[in-house]
């Protein structure tokens, strides 16, 4: 997979229903820590209120198998997330 910063990628996440009809707080477990922030459903890969499914990030920085992602929305903890490079899809073709 070909990432450079900038790029979107889905991360897998869990969602459970925000303060708002169009939010929803957003957990995503990484080999680091955890991510939770509100998030507009329109980020979600599939607009569920509740479960499993995947959030847009964008990419900040890679170095070996791992990714700093910014995470989109209001974050509960920090705005830049690390997670497994494995685990990101892109979020469209990713040009070489």
């Amino acid at each position: 997979m070909m990432l450079a910063p900038g790029h979107r990628v889905w991360v897998p996440c869990e969602v459970k229903r925000g303060a708002f009809s169009n939010e929803r707080m957003v957990r995503v477990a990484g080999p680091l820590g955890e991510w939770l922030g509100f998030v507009p459903d329109v980020l979600l890969e599939t607009k569920i209120e509740q479960g499993e499914t995947a959030v847009q990030g964008i990419v900040d920085a890679i170095s070996e198998n791992r990714v700093s992602l910014f995470m989109p929305g209001d974050p509960v903890t920090g705005g830049v997330f690390v997670q497994d490079l494995a685990e990101v899809r892109p979020f469209g073709p990713v040009q070489a």
